[in-house]
């Protein structure tokens, strides 16, 4: 089997991290998507933007730990959202129910507001 090549970046900004993913997750390494992404996920209080603007395939593993990510960032009291993601792949998301739990974004500049909002107290509506 080939591996994919996948690239995830992770840049603390100013009360946030900004997670930028690219390249293809599949078999031969969705593993090192959640070895990279979930310890983040279960720091206290953590606040994560997930960029998958540079995404080209996501497998059905790697769409279960967007899930993950989010349920285990929100249960220890910090936010995860998602954006810019792909037509294709959020095509999937809402196929799979996903974005009914999911905060999905088009922008970053919308997720990086929401996150604005969340400070002050209000909802991402």
């Amino acid at each position: 089997m080939t591996t994919c090549p996948l690239t995830v970046r992770a840049e603390d900004q100013d009360g946030f991290t900004l997670i930028s993913v690219e390249g293809a997750v599949d078999t031969s390494n969705v593993e090192e998507f959640r070895s990279l992404i979930m310890p983040r996920c279960e720091t206290p209080n953590s606040r994560i933007i997930l960029d998958c603007g540079g995404i080209s395939y996501m497998n059905s593993r790697s769409f279960a730990l967007l899930y993950r990510f989010h349920h285990t960032c929100e249960s220890n009291g910090g936010i995860f959202l998602v954006c810019c993601v792909p037509l294709k792949i959020e095509h999937i998301i809402k196929l799979l129910g996903l974005n009914a739990m999911l905060k999905v974004l088009p922008t970053l500049e919308d997720a990086i507001d929401t996150l604005g909002t969340t400070d002050k107290g209000g909802s991402d509506s």
